[in-house]
């Protein structure tokens, strides 16, 4: 699986991302595979084949690794999305396959600055994990919402 964790600065002042690290249930592997502005596509939440094929012909290209560059607060051009996805591969353990617990989580994304900031969660108000996938299939799963406890 593939998702996107879009990414909007709300200061003044144009920003770097410099490092990018996922908290996740250790069943997961996940690797930040670059950032995106989206023109090209995100990964969005699709298959890892679907994201590998759309690649391969030019489409969901990230624009880049690090540094990421946030412009000064949400401008005209982000038509109402974030400015910068941050787009990540997500492996399930295979063992897990068909393991009944309902989900796993990506837990928490933090990332440090060039100003020095260290550990600035990437945030969502409504209380929301980045990501979650259910082990009894490959796909997202209705049970597994992002959100413990509920759906979306």
């Amino acid at each position: 699986m593939g998702f996107s964790t879009g990414v909007v600065n709300h200061t003044d002042r144009s920003l770097e991302i410099t490092a990018v690290r996922v908290d996740a249930d250790p069943q997961l592997t996940v690797t930040y595979v670059g950032w995106a502005t989206c023109l090209n596509g995100c990964f969005g939440t699709s298959s890892w084949t679907d994201i590998r094929d759309h690649m391969a012909q030019g489409r969901m290209v990230p624009d880049g690794t690090l540094p990421v560059p946030l412009s000064p607060k949400e401008t005209e051009e982000s038509r109402g999305f974030a400015q910068v996805s941050l787009e990540f591969r997500v492996i399930l353990d295979p063992a897990l396959l068909g393991d009944p617990k309902p989900c796993y989580r990506v837990r928490q994304i933090t990332v440090d600055l060039k100003s020095g900031e260290k550990n600035v969660p990437i945030g969502y108000p409504d209380g929301t994990n980045p990501f979650a996938v259910q082990a009894r299939q490959t796909t997202l799963d209705p049970d597994c919402p992002p959100k413990p406890g509920g759906r979306q």
